[in-house]
């Protein structure tokens, strides 16, 4: 049965906020799994290079990448891989502080995955890998920071920059009261009394309590992450790698990605939707094949 990992580490991001963070690595010298503070056998160069970021999706958390939430071997099978895993519980979810207002988001959240790496004195990662608002935070991250990751693998969300996504079915029509899920959302800010009631919503969803006005506030934010031109698009020369579900309604956007990514191609996986395609077992080899495909390439 897999193991379930807690992000029981934490720092606290320039801004004074607290980001909770899982940390573990394949230990390649006995092949054991080890927290990386504990372990001395790997030098500071192949833990840069071993590394993997996870980024979860809203409203979510690293439970996203544990069963039963997610994709059930993922994390161990990187670990068995000798890769380093390393996933926070963005601002505003899971165990990490969680305050409101939209300056506290936005591109603060990727600023956050920056502080992060920066706390755990690894220069570059070998692999980020995003999935929803973890790919989109991921595709800002590598358009801001392309000397920090040797590779990218995106996964339920794109590039939607120039088209109304936004408003019609993603982050805007949430805050919107007048669609249907604003108006649920609304709901659940204004009428439910907190805390009671989102100790009962929280674990329906992943586990964790939610705060709907860092909820909203999130949603706010992330107009500026999805601020992505084709130029700075075509401008990057990392491996990127596309994964979705046939029925994601997002697929469009990481087809849009393809001509214009020099060096990015795309999975779809039949007849899943977005959350189904992060648990189907061809989520996870997609995963491990592009990152030793892209290992043999770059000689790591």
């Amino acid at each position: 049965m897999p193991k379930f990992y807690e992000p029981s580490q934490h720092f606290l991001t320039s801004d004074g906020v607290r980001i909770n963070f899982l940390d573990v690595k394949g230990d390649e010298c006995t092949g054991n799994v080890n927290a990386s503070e504990d372990n001395g056998c790997q030098t500071t160069t192949t833990q840069e290079t071993k590394t993997i970021l996870l980024v979860h999706g809203l409203m979510c958390s690293t439970k996203m990448w544990q069963p039963p939430y997610g994709p059930p071997k993922l994390i161990d099978s990187l670990l068995e891989r000798g890769y380093r895993v390393v996933a926070p519980d963005c601002r505003g979810h899971g165990t990490s502080d969680k305050p409101n207002g939209c300056s506290s988001y936005g591109l603060r959240m990727v600023r956050d995955l920056v502080e992060l790496l920066d706390h755990l004195k690894i220069s570059r990662v070998y692999g980020l890998v995003g999935y929803s608002m973890g790919a989109e935070l991921g595709i800002k991250f590598v358009t801001l920071h392309p000397t920090k990751v040797h590779s990218l693998c995106i996964g339920g969300s794109g590039w939607s920059h120039g088209t109304d996504w936004y408003n019609q079915k993603a982050y805007g029509s949430f805050v919107n009261p007048k669609t249907r899920m604003g108006c649920l959302c609304h709901t659940l800010r204004y009428v439910i009394w907190y805390p009671c009631c989102c100790c009962w919503i929280g674990p329906c969803i992943n586990g964790d309590n939610v705060d709907m006005g860092a909820f909203f506030a999130v949603c706010e934010g992330m107009k500026d992450v999805l601020r992505v031109s084709k130029e700075e698009l075509e401008s990057l020369h990392v491996p990127i790698l596309g994964i979705s579900g046939e029925y994601d309604e997002e697929v469009e956007y990481l087809q849009r990605i393809e001509g214009v990514i020099p060096n990015y191609r795309l999975i779809v996986i039949p007849k899943k939707n977005h959350e189904a395609a992060l648990g189907d077992p061809v989520y996870t080899q997609s995963v491990l094949d592009f990152l030793q495909d892209t290992a043999e390439a770059i000689q790591i």
